[in-house]
């Protein structure tokens, strides 16, 4: 069996695994790392923690994902639902700060406290 026809044998199986190889790749980068477009939440978020007395230098990353495709009206609406968020700023190396920006976050987006991670920067 020469290697054409291989391909002509097993062209519908090369496809599908290209295509579930493309599928992740277009997933899984997203916009992830360096250079990433800050979402609106994400400043919100920002502004309220750095309106807590001592904290500052606010960094934020906000991890979301589709909720829910629900029918009304014959339309399909997809919403996104907060999956966690993590914070780093200066004056959250304190375990009470941290606790207090934990349960803020928890509050306003309504997620378990589980899904919050915090930690203090130099």
């Amino acid at each position: 069996m020469t290697v054409v026809d291989f391909i002509k044998k097993h062209l519908i199986l090369i496809i599908t695994v290209f295509a579930m190889i493309l599928g992740f790749v277009l997933v899984y980068s997203g916009n992830r790392g360096a250079g990433r477009e800050v979402s609106g939440d994400e400043k919100r978020i920002k502004e309220i923690v750095e309106s807590l007395d001592c904290v500052s230098d606010v960094t934020v990353l906000l991890n979301t994902y589709e909720d829910g495709m629900s029918a009304f009206g014959g339309s399909e609406k997809s919403e996104k639902a907060v999956a966690g968020i993590a914070v780093t700023a200066k004056g959250a190396e304190s375990p009470k700060v941290q606790e207090k920006i934990i349960r803020l976050l928890a509050a306003a987006y309504s997620i378990p406290t589980n899904r919050i991670f915090v930690c203090g920067k130099q």
